[in-house]
């Protein structure tokens, strides 16, 4: 009974802390069902670098796997220059293809063998952030608690799971007015 208290307890502040992260784009009984904690590695023409973040997973009423991505939890290693020569944009495109990839993975999204009747799945970061440091001590901090950027994807994987196909459909943000001090991370 203990244990089964301290796990709906977890669950519960997983809950509250992806609604924390982007409360106004998940959707109407959209719930937190586990935590994806991943690298995402990447090479420019003379480095390589790596990032770490946490997403947390949502199931939508209707059984759709979403992701939300903790901003506040990207963490960068590797060669500096690799990092600074990566845009904000850039590097939230990344993050979010390899949440979507790992998800796939893990078995948390279907990814059917046939593209002509796909998977779609959301990403959702913040919309809006500031982005503050270099190198590996690059940060991320949301500009505003609303504001976000909510990436669709298709999913199907022709040639097995080791190699999906996921393409972006469309990306909305609930709106960002880049300045020096915020930029948006929608494309």
């Amino acid at each position: 009974m203990k244990r089964a208290f301290l796990a709906l307890a977890f669950l519960l502040l997983l809950a509250i802390s992806a609604r924390a992260q982007t409360p106004s784009c998940l959707d109407s009984g959209e719930s937190v069902v586990d935590t994806l904690h991943l690298q995402v590695s990447f090479s420019t023409s003379s480095s390589s670098a790596s990032i770490a973040v946490e997403a947390f997973v949502g199931r939508t009423l209707s059984g759709r796997t979403d992701y939300i991505i903790n901003t506040s939890s990207i963490k960068f290693s590797g060669d500096g220059s690799g990092i600074n020569s990566k845009s904000t944009l850039q590097i939230f495109d990344m993050i979010a293809m390899a949440t979507v990839s790992q998800g796939i993975s893990q078995g948390l999204t279907n990814c059917p063998t046939s593209c002509t009747n796909p998977t779609v799945t959301k990403v959702i970061t913040s919309g809006c952030v500031h982005r503050s440091g270099s190198d590996t001590n690059t940060h991320f901090e949301p500009c505003s608690p609303t504001s976000c950027c909510v990436r669709t994807y298709s999913v199907c994987c022709p040639n097995g799971t080791g190699s999906p196909v996921i393409t972006l459909l469309s990306s909305q943000s609930s709106g960002c007015t880049p300045n020096s001090y915020c930029e948006s991370t929608c494309p």
